[in-house]
Formats: structure tokens, C-alpha cells, sequence
């Protein structure tokens, strides 16, 4: 055998011969069409996607000074922003109460029924619409950010379902608690799909939850608790969804009558529809109750045109409602023929678990489902079939996800 003198070795060192000039990766832009070959055909329709995206980003700050400034401002009567209005007024930069000078001024930040702590805290710290529409942008990318690192998905395709639902866009223009739950979704799905859980996340995600809405922090500590390692559940999620059903239904009419909770219709959704399913919870019947109400919230705007004359000022029922719900629709429809509803699937857990814990509310707004939205998005734009199916760290090989 021939003996290789190390003398003779010889250590390739590179040359300005062998340097190469690398240009910036798109991948994160672009991750359909740089891993994938077979989607390469498919750059022409990402470019394009982002092309509008831009070109959206750019109208809607016209848009922003020409038209939702001025609302905001109190120089048009124009009701663009469902609350915003009020926000800007509680935090002292509106002088005029949107409610009328007869309303209650001492109002809570934070109660059973309401929550104006996160929007309220923005405007007293940025104290500026414009600067407020910056950082909604700012929210926005970081939530696209989070969900692209969650799972392989083409990055255009869910910016552009996203950012042209009118009620995402609203939240952007204006000051409003929806895209701060975007956040929190986005960064729930990071979360539960990265193998290493960050402590740092965790506590970021569940301070933005509250700020958000208070349900929607009960709501996401209640699906940790569900998948978490020592939990019964984590491998009986049905069993698990149908406990909740019944203990709502058995609880809700003692603690209804004690906290006197009244059945009334929703800001969109006048009429008496919402109003009977409400009753029938008091009458324990929330198993029946939950499933209809939850679908008027979700695609039920799409009514509110016929239901009930609208002011020609209130461009939100009368435009950004209806338009969001047929955004709402097509994309459950896409998502229910794409065949991704299991619950082996950790974030369409918490959709199922927060969907139920909203239904319980007398209120049917479409906006309150906004993270359920940024769920079917994510599961539509997912290249990975298995999604966010529990890594090994995140649980052990014999799981419920393992499993499935």
C-alpha cells in the first residue's frame, strides 16, 4: 500500500481567483421558489404578488392623509377605525368624547367586557397618528417575520392574503388592538414550532396577548396548557375540545346571571340572530350555540349590507365589514379543500380552542376571529403538509403529533 508523504500535503488556500461575488439572499422573500425547483414557475407570480403588496403599502399612506387622519383627527365625520376614535380620546389627544359628552368618564382600561390598556398605552407613548401607522407597519413585517420562520411557506403569497383583508389593513391605518393580536398569533406559531422554546418569546408573546385582548391571553395560555409535555391531553385533543364545550355549557348560566351578562346584538351584526344563540347558552345549550355563532362572526358581515340601513359616514360596517368577510370566506374555503383541518396540528388547536372561548362572548364582531384569519393563512400558504407538527425537542417520539 502506497504511504502518502505528509511532507507533500497540501493545504488549498484560497485565491482572489476563487472568490466569488454572492449576491443577498431572497430566501426569506422568495422561499417557494429558491428551495423547491419544481415552483421556480411560479417567481413570476411571488414577484407579482409583492409588486401589489408595495403598491398597496404605498396607496394606503395616501390614503392614510387624505381620508383616516382626518377621521381620527375629528376634521371628517367619517368612521373609518371601530374604536380608534375612542382610543385617541381616552389617552387625552382627541378632545371630544366620539360617545357624546354624556358618556361615563371614568371608564376602565381593563374589564370583564373590555380592554383599551394596549391601544390607550400606544397612543400615549407614540402620540401621533403618523407615527402610530409606522409602527402598525413595523407590527406587520414582524408578524410576517415570525410566521416565515415557523414553517417553509411561500412568504408572498401569505403577505399579500393577509395585508389586502381590509380588516388587517385597518388595523394598520388606525389604532387598533387587531394587528397587535396578529403579533401574538404570528408569534405563537413561532413558538410551538421552534424546538428550542424561548422563555424571551414566551414572555413577549403573552405580554402582547394582553395588551391585545384579555380573552386572547386566556385563550393561548389555555392551548399551552394543553399541548404542554405532562398534560393528559396532548395526545386527546377531541376529548380535550369537548371538555371545554361541556364545562362552558354547565358554567355559563350561573356566571351569566351572577355578573348579570345581557344577550344584545353585535355592532355588525344587528338583528336577533346573535341575541337567540346568546339566550340559548343561558338555557345550557352553549353546545349548540357555539358552532353558529362563531360562523356569523366569522363570514356574518357579509349580511350586514341587507340587515340594517347604514350611515353613509360609517365606512367601516358599510365597506371594511362585508369586504373582510368575503376575504374570510374564500380563504376558509380554500383552506377546507386543501384538507389541513386536523388537530394534530398545534395552531389549528388553538384556533378550535379560541373560536370556543370567543363564542361564549354576547358580541359577534368579525375583527374579534382576526387570529383565526392568520391561522387559515398560514395553513393555506404552508408548503409543509405536517406544518407545525411538535419537533422532537418540543415533545417526545411517542406524541400525540409523533403519531399522527
Amino acid at each position: 500500500m502506497r504511504r502518502i508523504n505528509p511532507l507533500i500535503w497540501k493545504i488549498p488556500f484560497p485565491t482572489p481567483l476563487h472568490w466569488k461575488l454572492q449576491r443577498p439572499s431572497l430566501d426569506f422573500l422568495f422561499k417557494a421558489t429558491l428551495r423547491n425547483p419544481v415552483m421556480i414557475r411560479q417567481s413570476f407570480g411571488a414577484w407579482l404578488m409583492w409588486f401589489l403588496v408595495l403598491s398597496l403599502i404605498v396607496s394606503s399612506i395616501g390614503i392614510f392623509f387624505v381620508y383616516v387622519d382626518p377621521s381620527l383627527t375629528g376634521a371628517t365625520n367619517l368612521r373609518i377605525g371601530p374604536d380608534s376614535t375612542f382610543y385617541l380620546w381616552y389617552a387625552g389627544l382627541v378632545r371630544d368624547n366620539p360617545y357624546g359628552a354624556n358618556s361615563d368618564p371614568t371608564i376602565a382600561l381593563v374589564s370583564l367586557g373590555s380592554n383599551y390598556f394596549g391601544p390607550v398605552l400606544l397612543a400615549q407613548v407614540l402620540r401621533n397618528n403618523f407615527l402610530i401607522l409606522c409602527f402598525n407597519y413595523s407590527l406587520f413585517g414582524l408578524s410576517i417575520w415570525y410566521l416565515a420562520k415557523s414553517t417553509p411557506l411561500r412568504v408572498a403569497l401569505l403577505t399579500f392574503v393577509l395585508i389586502f383583508n381590509p380588516l388587517i389593513l385597518v388595523s394598520i391605518l388606525t389604532l387598533n388592538k387587531e394587528i397587535l393580536a396578529v403579533l401574538s398569533t404570528a408569534m405563537l406559531c413561532r413558538y410551538v414550532s421552534s424546538e428550542s422554546r424561548s422563555k424571551l418569546l414566551l414572555a413577549g408573546m403573552l405580554v402582547i396577548s394582553l395588551l391585545s385582548r384579555w380573552q386572547h391571553l386566556v385563550a393561548v395560555c389555555l392551548f399551552l396548557l394543553l399541548i404542554a409535555r405532562r398534560s393528559p391531553f396532548r395526545s386527546r385533543r377531541k376529548l380535550a375540545i369537548a371538555l371545554i364545550v361541556i364545562a362552558i355549557t354547565l358554567i355559563y348560566p350561573t356566571v351569566a346571571d351572577f355578573v348579570s351578562i345581557t344577550a344584545f346584538g353585535s355592532e355588525e351584526l344587528k338583528g336577533n340572530t346573535i341575541a337567540a344563540l346568546t339566550a340559548m347558552q343561558a338555557h345550557y345549550l352553549f353546545f349548540l350555540s357555539a358552532l353558529p355563532k362563531v360562523a356569523l362572526a366569522f363570514v356574518g358581515g357579509l349580511t350586514v349590507p341587507f340587515l340594517q340601513e347604514q350611515e353613509a359616514s360609517d365606512v367601516y360596517n358599510r365597506v371594511i365589514v362585508p369586504l373582510g368577510s368575503v376575504f374570510n370566506l374564500v380563504m376558509l374555503v380554500w383552506f377546507f379543500f386543501s384538507r389541513r383541518l386536523r388537530l394534530a396540528d398545534d395552531m389549528i388547536l388553538f384556533a378550535v380552542v379560541y373560536a370556543v372561548l370567543f363564542a361564549i362572548s354576547p358580541i359577534a364582531q368579525v375583527r374579534y376571529l382576526i387570529p383565526i384569519y392568520v391561522v387559515i393563512c398560514r395553513e393555506v400558504c404552508a408548503l409543509d403538509a405536517s406544518l407545525s407538527a411538535p419537533k422532537k425537542a418540543w415533545l417526545p417520539a411517542t406524541s400525540y403529533g409523533a403519531a399522527n
